[in-house]
């Protein structure tokens, strides 16, 4: 019985992916979602879906790869492709973002875009992009 439990537990987490790594970031609590629907705040940052888990985006995979860290070559990495630096999207476009055991740091500004998602259909960067925002945007507005 308590491996099931285990087993169950595991399962959760791999699921719902690790929402502690939004204190990690800046704004973490605060990305705005790119689609026209749904919530205002994509939650699972470093993923595809809204909600976490799943497929990650480039982002989350560019955290991954940084050692799950908010360091200066991640904060001025464009894991999207859109022209602006995670930072620059994140609010924190000159990298003095710092999380501490003490609590979370806010950063001077507030998060400008989303860093894993190219959404801007103007922007000749994201045109070749475009279904990367289009899957997003079906996978974080289902239910």
């Amino acid at each position: 019985m308590y491996c099931v439990s285990l087993i169950v537990a595991l399962c959760a987490v791999c699921t719902l992916g690790f929402p502690g790594f939004r204190e990690e970031i800046p704004n973490g609590f605060s990305v705005p979602n790119p689609c026209p629907k749904g919530d205002k705040i994509w939650q699972g940052v470093g993923h595809m879906n809204i909600a976490g888990g799943g497929d990650r985006s480039q982002f989350g995979t560019d955290y991954a790869q940084m050692g799950y860290s908010w360091n200066k070559k991640f904060c001025m990495t464009d894991s999207d492709g859109d022209g602006m630096t995670n930072g620059q999207e994140l609010g924190d476009p000159n990298c003095e973002w710092k999380w501490t055991a003490k609590g979370i740091i806010k950063p001077k500004m507030a998060a400008q875009g989303h860093p894993g998602i190219c959404d801007n259909p103007k922007n000749k960067m994201c045109k070749n992009k475009n279904s990367n925002a289009n899957r997003a945007c079906r996978l974080g507005t289902v239910g």
